[in-house]
């Protein structure tokens, strides 16, 4: 069964995935997990737990903690506080059918299309071993003190819960939010000590830490290609969205995809930087896929239509065939088209059209020289007293030249069939010391790209709508008026009769036969005007890729003094069967 039958895009992502992914956003968001009172951050050795940091972490200042304010001490009228510290450990999510870890008892069966998760909480308080003594001060108001802490006392806890996910926000800017339906601390007596433990702790969680944790999986409205608006939100036709089962946690999207309005004229300037030249990367592990993403194949069409609606060239050119010279201007771009998806891992167009907006061919023939005139009109014994002026024409080179406007004429259609596959691109303007926030920074992350790579693309269809007799003819016709222009009537008369029809001396030239239509469309082949719209059309695609993700992938945006947190993507891959375009992702390992 397709992953998309009910939805046009899906993505799914597996527990091992989410694992990485919670070990990556604690390396490089520390201050998520861990809290502490600032004399305590300040000291190493009063943390209950070391800190596993991602380098880029300590290299930009980023806070190891979020400061908390001391703990007070009751009944002392607000004079004393004591520092502490909770800090949260290793943390694990076992997607339903629960099988990994092993919930406490208290919490019951685990019910359908929920999570599990462990982690292991670390906290203490700064208990001085001597007390401070306080002088009495006669009603006068008394200065909050911290105590000074000896060793700091810490205690270990491991906590267990299971919750549901769900979208949240307005639409337009849709997260995947999770959410606690049970909570328990794990061997801890007597019970209201542990229920309260529990109560407090799972605020933190519920109020605290998730809500930061909502990622935009998929944030809700792109451009695409510079070409394609696709608004993205969750499918209403799933009643249960997302949907945890099978180790996995699955989301179903719809997808609404349009063309974007032309773009204003691009200023003067150098051109934006291609994002070409990726290379092949194999996949080095085994086993499920971090993440699986499958799109329709009504979604894959709308994009292709809108992909090759974009395409166009523009060229102007000549060349020599001997007895004469052909120069063109040619404007075309392409539409319409059936776009399918072939079980052999292609996508393949029939019967896209060609619309050459504008095909002008100008040809320029050499004429043998003719000269006319120069006889004798009085005759003496001495020789020729008047003469009739000489005319010769068809002296330059070329003699005569005319121009064939076949925009709208000439009409086309190919077929052509491309293999979507992924590369991978090192940005060139990244240098040798960069890291991934850096280049971040810099605008040049490296890049996973979904390429349309042509496996063929053919001419099945050409022909000229209009006569192409009357094309040629008329074309001549005026060109040799333009050339007789000047001369008095008898001398185009006298012309037309030595040259004869001047269409068939031009077609003798040419080496027209019969079928002007044919030598028309075989003269456009000889000018590379085909293999051009093919090639171009090649590149285009190449330059095009149908989807860019830069790695690593960014989830959660920079804050003050807080880098991104962003996830290295280690495999892409895509596949196309007849029904859908099914994406592979493995996610990069914690070091």
């Amino acid at each position: 069964m397709p992953f998309t039958d009910r939805s046009e895009l899906y993505v799914a992502v597996n527990e091992a995935g989410i694992n990485r992914a919670i070990r990556h956003v604690m390396r490089q968001r520390p201050s998520l997990f861990n809290y502490a009172t600032a004399r305590v951050i300040d000291h190493r050795e009063l943390w209950c737990r070391p800190i596993d940091v991602h380098p880029v972490v300590t290299a930009r200042g980023n806070p190891l903690f979020t400061v908390v304010p001391p703990v007070p001490i009751v009944a002392t009228k607000g004079g004393y506080a004591i520092d502490a510290i909770a800090q949260l450990g290793q943390a694990a999510v076992d997607l339903s059918p629960v099988n990994v870890l092993e919930p406490p008892t208290e919490l019951g069966p685990m019910p359908r299309n929920s999570f599990a998760a462990m982690a292991e909480l670390s906290a203490g308080l700064g208990c001085p071993s001597e007390l401070p003594s306080l002088e009495p001060t006669a009603g006068r108001a008394v200065p909050t003190l911290t105590v000074l802490p000896g060793a700091m006392t810490c205690f270990a806890l491991q906590v267990f819960g299971f919750g549901s996910a769900r979208f949240v926000g307005q639409p337009g800017n849709e997260h995947i939010q999770a959410r606690l339906l049970g909570f328990d601390t794990v061997a801890i007596s007597p019970q209201g000590l542990e229920d309260a433990i529990d109560c407090y702790v799972r605020m933190v969680v519920q109020l605290g830490i998730l809500p930061q944790l909502a990622v935009p999986v998929i944030r809700f409205a792109r451009d695409l290609l510079g070409l394609v608006h696709v608004v993205i939100e969750p499918s209403l036709a799933v009643p249960q969205n997302p949907l945890i089962e099978e180790d996995q946690i699955k989301v179903f999207l719809s997808a609404a995809v349009s063309a974007l309005p032309p773009a204003p004229p691009a200023p003067p300037g150098p051109s934006a930087p291609e994002h070409t030249g990726g290379v092949i990367r194999a996949r080095t592990r085994t086993g499920p896929f971090d993440l699986v993403g499958a799109v329709s194949e009504a979604a894959v069409v709308a994009v292709f239509n809108q992909l090759l609606a974009g395409y166009q060239v523009d060229k102007a050119g000549s060349r020599s065939f001997g007895p004469f010279t052909a120069s063109y201007h040619v404007h075309a771009h392409s539409g319409g088209g059936a776009v399918e998806l072939n079980n052999d891992g292609t996508v393949g167009v029939r019967d896209l059209d060609i619309k050459w907006d504008t095909l002008q061919v100008c040809l320029g023939i050499d004429i043998p020289e003719i000269c006319i005139g120069g006889f004798c009109i009085i005759p003496t014994p001495f020789g020729c007293a008047l003469r009739a002026p000489r005319l010769c024409l068809f002296s330059a080179s070329p003699d005569l030249q005319f121009c064939l406007d076949l925009g709208g004429f000439l009409h086309s259609t190919l077929s052509l069939a491309v293999r979507p596959t992924t590369r991978y691109r090192v940005d060139p303007g990244r240098t040798f010391g960069m890291n991934d926030w850096d280049a971040r920074d810099a605008g040049v992350p490296n890049l996973w790209q979904v390429i349309a790579d042509p496996v063929s693309i053919r001419f099945e269809l050409i022909n000229i709508t209009a006569s192409a007799d009357d094309l040629f003819g008329d074309a001549i016709d005026a060109a040799i008026d333009a050339l007789l222009g000047p001369l008095p009537g008898w001398a185009k008369a006298l012309v037309r009769a030595i040259l004869g029809p001047i269409s068939a001396l031009v077609r003798g030239l040419l080496g027209i036969a019969d079928d002007v239509e044919q030598w028309l469309i075989d003269l456009i082949g000889n000018l590379g005007l085909y293999d051009l719209i093919l090639d171009k059309l090649s590149d285009y695609l190449g330059k095009h890729p149908l989807a860019e993700l830069p790695d690593p992938f960014p989830i959660l945006e920079e804050e003050p003094a807080r880098i991104a947190v962003m996830l290295p993507i280690e495999y892409l891959g895509v596949q196309v069967t007849d029904a859908e375009l099914v994406i592979d992702a493995d996610l990069g390992g914690v070091p």
